[in-house]
Protein backbone atom coordinates (compact mmCIF):
# COMPACT_ATOMS: atom_id res chain seq x y z
CA UNK A 1 0.00 0.00 0.00
CA UNK A 2 1.24 3.41 -1.02
CA UNK A 3 1.31 5.38 2.31
CA UNK A 4 3.35 8.13 0.65
CA UNK A 5 3.63 9.62 -3.14
CA UNK A 6 5.19 12.65 -3.96
CA UNK A 7 5.00 14.90 -6.86
CA UNK A 8 6.84 18.60 -7.15
CA UNK A 9 9.58 20.69 -7.89
CA UNK A 10 13.61 20.91 -6.98
CA UNK A 11 12.96 20.60 -3.46
CA UNK A 12 10.67 17.59 -3.47
CA UNK A 13 13.63 15.97 -5.65
CA UNK A 14 16.63 16.09 -3.25
CA UNK A 15 17.91 19.25 -5.55
CA UNK A 16 21.42 20.10 -3.87
CA UNK A 17 24.89 22.32 -5.04
CA UNK A 18 22.95 22.28 -8.58
CA UNK A 19 22.13 18.84 -9.09
CA UNK A 20 19.62 16.18 -8.27
CA UNK A 21 21.60 14.21 -6.79
CA UNK A 22 20.33 13.76 -2.94
CA UNK A 23 16.90 11.97 -3.48
CA UNK A 24 17.56 9.71 0.06
CA UNK A 25 17.76 13.25 1.78
CA UNK A 26 14.45 14.86 -0.39
CA UNK A 27 11.31 15.84 2.67
CA UNK A 28 9.29 13.13 1.43
CA UNK A 29 12.26 10.47 1.55
CA UNK A 30 12.76 11.92 5.21
CA UNK A 31 9.05 12.00 6.01
CA UNK A 32 8.54 7.93 4.75
CA UNK A 33 11.49 7.16 7.57
CA UNK A 34 9.10 8.81 10.38
CA UNK A 35 6.40 6.92 9.22
CA UNK A 36 9.14 3.96 9.08
CA UNK A 37 7.71 3.23 5.38
CA UNK A 38 9.95 0.14 4.07
CA UNK A 39 9.13 -0.13 1.03
CA UNK A 40 9.48 3.89 -0.12
CA UNK A 41 11.35 3.64 -3.26
CA UNK A 42 13.08 6.85 -4.97
CA UNK A 43 15.65 6.38 -7.64
CA UNK A 44 19.53 6.96 -6.84
CA UNK A 45 22.04 8.84 -8.67
CA UNK A 46 25.18 6.83 -8.34
CA UNK A 47 27.67 9.42 -10.49
CA UNK A 48 27.17 12.73 -8.59
CA UNK A 49 24.00 13.12 -9.44
CA UNK A 50 22.69 15.71 -13.08
CA UNK A 51 23.59 18.29 -14.31
CA UNK A 52 26.91 18.85 -11.87
CA UNK A 53 27.14 18.53 -8.67
CA UNK A 54 29.22 21.25 -7.54
CA UNK A 55 29.60 20.93 -3.97
CA UNK A 56 31.40 17.51 -5.80
CA UNK A 57 33.48 19.63 -8.20
CA UNK A 58 34.77 21.56 -5.79
CA UNK A 59 36.03 18.74 -3.38
CA UNK A 60 37.64 17.21 -6.32
CA UNK A 61 39.32 20.09 -7.11
CA UNK A 62 40.40 20.45 -3.56
CA UNK A 63 41.59 16.70 -3.57
CA UNK A 64 43.79 17.22 -6.43
CA UNK A 65 45.33 21.28 -5.90
CA UNK A 66 45.13 21.38 -2.55
CA UNK A 67 42.91 24.23 -0.87
CA UNK A 68 44.44 26.98 -1.99
CA UNK A 69 44.43 26.98 -6.34
CA UNK A 70 47.31 29.51 -7.68
CA UNK A 71 47.02 31.02 -11.23
CA UNK A 72 49.09 28.20 -12.72
CA UNK A 73 46.75 25.70 -11.29
CA UNK A 74 43.43 27.23 -12.44
CA UNK A 75 44.36 27.19 -15.92
CA UNK A 76 44.84 23.50 -15.44
CA UNK A 77 41.80 22.36 -13.80
CA UNK A 78 39.75 24.97 -16.32
CA UNK A 79 41.53 22.65 -18.94
CA UNK A 80 41.74 19.46 -17.36
CA UNK A 81 40.64 18.36 -14.65
CA UNK A 82 36.80 19.99 -14.78
CA UNK A 83 36.25 19.07 -17.99
CA UNK A 84 37.40 15.60 -17.39
CA UNK A 85 35.24 15.12 -13.98
CA UNK A 86 31.56 16.60 -16.47
CA UNK A 87 32.74 14.23 -19.35
CA UNK A 88 33.23 11.51 -16.68
CA UNK A 89 29.31 12.07 -15.62
CA UNK A 90 28.42 12.43 -19.04
CA UNK A 91 29.43 8.72 -20.08
CA UNK A 92 27.77 7.50 -16.86
CA UNK A 93 24.46 9.45 -17.64
CA UNK A 94 24.44 9.33 -21.75
CA UNK A 95 25.89 5.94 -22.41
CA UNK A 96 26.97 3.98 -19.55
CA UNK A 97 24.64 1.90 -16.57
CA UNK A 98 23.11 5.33 -15.65
CA UNK A 99 21.34 6.35 -19.24
CA UNK A 100 18.34 6.86 -19.33
CA UNK A 101 17.71 3.59 -21.95
CA UNK A 102 19.27 1.25 -19.37
CA UNK A 103 17.00 -0.73 -17.03
CA UNK A 104 17.07 0.62 -13.43
CA UNK A 105 19.79 -1.75 -11.21
CA UNK A 106 17.25 -2.40 -9.10
CA UNK A 107 13.86 -4.16 -10.07
CA UNK A 108 11.10 -1.49 -8.80
CA UNK A 109 7.47 -1.66 -9.75
CA UNK A 110 7.30 2.20 -9.56
CA UNK A 111 9.00 5.05 -7.47
CA UNK A 112 7.64 6.81 -4.75
CA UNK A 113 9.09 10.16 -5.45
CA UNK A 114 8.63 10.88 -8.89
CA UNK A 115 9.52 14.44 -8.33
CA UNK A 116 12.96 13.93 -10.47
CA UNK A 117 14.41 16.47 -12.76
CA UNK A 118 13.98 13.87 -16.23
CA UNK A 119 10.89 11.45 -15.42
CA UNK A 120 7.87 11.98 -17.13
CA UNK A 121 4.10 11.88 -16.58
CA UNK A 122 3.96 8.12 -17.62
CA UNK A 123 7.02 7.51 -14.82
CA UNK A 124 4.42 8.67 -12.44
Amino acid sequence: MIKLFTIGDSISQGFMSGAAARTDLAYSTLIAKVLKSKDYQIPKWEKSGLPVNLEELFRKLEETFGSEINTVEWTLALAITIPRFIDEIEDYYERGAGAANKPYPEPFEFFHNVAVRGFTVSDA
